[in-house]
This record gives C-alpha cells, sequence and structure tokens, in this order.
C-alpha cells in the first residue's frame, strides 16, 4: 500500500518534533541542576513565657490639706528635689486658670531669650541653621509619634527658638525686646490678680512626680519584698486598695530608681531560671518595651502549686504603663546562629550537617545543633575546629570543616556525597 504525500508530511512533521523534544528534555537534565540551596544565615531564636507581673516601688502619696482646685505644677514622673512645690491648690477653677496663663507666659519668654543673639554669634553659612531647623522638625514629628508629649512640648520651643534666631539673622525681625517687655508686664498683671491660693504641696523627699495613684502605694511595698513568702505574695494580690488614698491625694513620689516585677508562675518552670541572672521583659501594653530585670529571688513552698519570681531593675523606661497589674513576657533564653531548614540535615561518616554548593561541587559541613524547632535547626557560629577545641583527636581535625555564614546549603537534591560534580 502506497502512501499519499499528504500522509508523508504529517509523518514526517511528528516524528521532526519528537526529535526536538527528546533533544531539549536531554538538554535541560544534562544541564540544568537538580539542587536547590538556601543561603545559611543568621537567625535569632527567643523562648518566652507569658506571666501576669505585680510591679512595686518605693512610693509617698501626698495628702490634700485643703478643699480646692488642684493645679499640678511638677509634669508627670518629673525628678523633684525634697520641698519641692510639686501643685497648688486654689480657691476656684478661675485662679487655676490664672496659674496656667502665668505659666504659658514664662514659657513665651523663655523662648523670646533664648533666640536673642549674642554680639559674637556668627554665621557664615545659611543652610547650616536651615539643617538645624529640619532635624528639630524630625525629633518633634518623632516624639509626637510616640506620644512623648514633654519632649515633644520641649522640641516645639527649641524649634520656635531656632525659627526665631533664622529670623534675626535674616534681618526680618528687630528682636523681640519689645514683645518680652509685653509679656512681662502681663505677667505682672495676673500674678496680682492670682489672690485664691489656699495651700502648696511640698515634697517630704526627692523622686519622681506622678500624679497617678492607685489605693496599692501603702500595701505594695519594697518592705514587703524583703520577708516575701509565696503565701504572702498571694494574700498581696487579693488585698483592696485604700480607697482613701485614692479621693484624698495630689498625687505621689516614687523615691527612688530601684523597682521590682513579682511574678507568680508554675513551680516546675523555677529551674528554668537562675538568681542572680539578667533577663529581658517585654511589656505588650508599653508599645513593647523591653526592660533588663535581675532576679533576685525565686520563692517557693512546699504546700503550695506555685512559685513567685522577683525581679528588679534600676531602668527608667520613658513612656511607661506603671499600672499595678501588668502582662508582660520573660525572656528564658535567647539562641543565635545559622538558620538551616530541617529537610537539610544529613548523616556523612556518623558526623550530623548538610550538604552545600560550592561553585558546581557538593561539600558536607559539619553542624552543632543549638535549638530545633518544628521546620528548622539553629547551628552553633562558632567553629570548634578553629578554636582548637580538638586538638588533641587527629580524626576531628582532618575532617568536614564546619559550616559557615552565607554558604549555600542544599535543601533538595538526589543522590548527594561529597565531592559530586552538579552540572
Amino acid at each position: 500500500m502506497r502512501l499519499s504525500k499528504f500522509t508523508v508530511n504529517i509523518i514526517s512533521f511528528l516524528i521532526t518534533i519528537g526529535t526536538v523534544l527528546y533533544i531539549g528534555i536531554w538538554f535541560m537534565r544534562t544541564f540544568k541542576s537538580d539542587v536547590g540551596v538556601e543561603y545559611a544565615g543568621i537567625s535569632t531564636v527567643e523562648q518566652k513565657l507569658n506571666a501576669d507581673g505585680y510591679i512595686i516601688r518605693n512610693e509617698e502619696v501626698l495628702t490634700l490639706p485643703d478643699n480646692g482646685v488642684v493645679y499640678y505644677i511638677a509634669d508627670e514622673l518629673e525628678k523633684v528635689s525634697k520641698n519641692s512645690v510639686v501643685a497648688n491648690i486654689y480657691a476656684s477653677e478661675r485662679f487655676a486658670d490664672t496659674q496656667a496663663q502665668i505659666i504659658e507666659i514664662d514659657r513665651k519668654i523663655k523662648v523670646l531669650e533664648s533666640s536673642r543673639i549674642d554680639k559674637n554669634f556668627v554665621i557664615t553659612n545659611m543652610a547650616k541653621i536651615d539643617n538645624q531647623i529640619s532635624e528639630s522638625i524630625i525629633r518633634l514629628k518623632n516624639n509626637a509619634l510616640s506620644r512623648n508629649y514633654k519632649i515633644t512640648v520641649q522640641n516645639g520651643d527649641e524649634l520656635l527658638t531656632i525659627l526665631n534666631k533664622r529670623q534675626l539673622i535674616a534681618q526680618k525681625s528687630d528682636g523681640f525686646d519689645d514683645k518680652i517687655a509685653q509679656l512681662e508686664n502681663q505677667r505682672t498683671n495676673l500674678s496680682h490678680s492670682l489672690t485664691g491660693l489656699k495651700s502648696s504641696i511640698v515634697t517630704n523627699t526627692g523622686g519622681y512626680f506622678s500624679t497617678a495613684v492607685d489605693g496599692y502605694e501603702n500595701i505594695f511595698t519594697s518592705e514587703q519584698v524583703e520577708n516575701m513568702t509565696v503565701d504572702s505574695f498571694n494574700k498581696l494580690i487579693t488585698s483592696q486598695p485604700d480607697e482613701s488614698l485614692k479621693t484624698n491625694h495630689a498625687g505621689k513620689i516614687i523615691k527612688d530608681f530601684l523597682w521590682y516585677i513579682l511574678c507568680s508562675v508554675d513551680k516546675s518552670l523555677c529551674t528554668e531560671f537562675s538568681e542572680g541572672e539578667t533577663y529581658d521583659i517585654i511589656f505588650p501594653h508599653s508599645s513593647d518595651t523591653r526592660i533588663q530585670f535581675v532576679l533576685d529571688k525565686k520563692l517557693t513552698q512546699t504546700n503550695l502549686p506555685n512559685a513567685v519570681l522577683v525581679f528588679s531593675t534600676l531602668e527608667e523606661p520613658k513612656n511607661f504603663d506603671f499600672s499595678r497589674l501588668q502582662e508582660l513576657q520573660i525572656i528564658k533564653k535567647s539562641y543565635s546562629g545559622l538558620k538551616i531548614p530541617k529537610n537539610a540535615l544529613r548523616i556523612q561518616d556518623k558526623f550530623e550537617g548538610v550538604f552545600v554548593l560550592s561553585g558546581n561541587e557538593v561539600k558536607f559541613k559539619r553542624i552543632h545543633r543549638i535549638f530545633e524547632s518544628d521546620s528548622f535547626y539553629l547551628a552553633d557560629l562558632n567553629d570548634p575546629l578553629s578554636s582548637g577545641e580538638y586538638l588533641n583527636n587527629e580524626q576531628e581535625n582532618n575532617t568536614y570543616s564546619y559550616l559557615s555564614l552565607y554558604d549555600a546549603v542544599i535543601t533538595e537534591g538526589k543522590e548527594l556525597y561529597d565531592g559530586k560534580v552538579v552540572k
């Protein structure tokens, strides 16, 4: 049977297509690498313990000597010395408003006086002062976003001072003496009308001033920490606040830098902590502020299932929520090492390690695991061979090297062995 010319052309076309596909597949298998790699990078893992913490500080509540309107002179957490006036009590709101106006005028006068240019002041580059203005604006913005309002006000005054100086340098202002004199006259007039002052709140000791009083100031005391037991802690946290302090106060003084966090944990966890060691504690409700504490005590009792961890610190965090009860995270341990996917782990000559791709050659490198998760390991960054740890063991000295940072770890591949050439 003779095939038609059309049929012959179809068969020839199919043979040609098949030949091209065969050559393409052979080429891909020959020149395409059958391995997948992931570069070894440094990763850090923290083991956290979630707990509730109770803040204890050495505090003294300032009681109100008179009825009236309280006007605070000291800012929140401002450092004050002994015999400082932190607040005034006025007969009415009107007098308190007058006091506020006087303080605002004093602030404006201070800004204008700081804006004066000394005779010896020389500016050779206007761009320099413009750069100071830009930096001041950035600081103001960042502190405003961080809700650091006290510092933000200070940044605003700083910016205004620089702008005023620029006006003087550019000769767009004759000076601020007239404005200062005008403000001083206003202050004098307001001071004469300020007759409603009943009394002032004066500190008996130095420290940090705060308007926040929760009624536990005389209950959660530093003296409690010295003789605390698990039983006394359990009673302490169920105690009721002193309502009279909450309603009849003019703020409080935090007497010293030292403060404590007390945490109740399961007794079985005590072995994971060591007295005298430093631990980071994260406070989620204060923008994840991280503070270093020293573990002073581990309190346990045979008849009670919980233990109490007593931490202390001298750190003074800014914009921190000092509410008595805190949710927190204690960093038990932290591991830093080379991150390796679990599927990359291999055993070679009884050594644990991974295959890496060096050029087009496969090499085996050892690892020392320091942490394991569900999907990856962390390997020690240190190389025991280079440190001389195995100098007395000839076998250790002449075997495979250890994994290094940025090595191309093979995560996918078949029939891998040390020295294999990958095409």
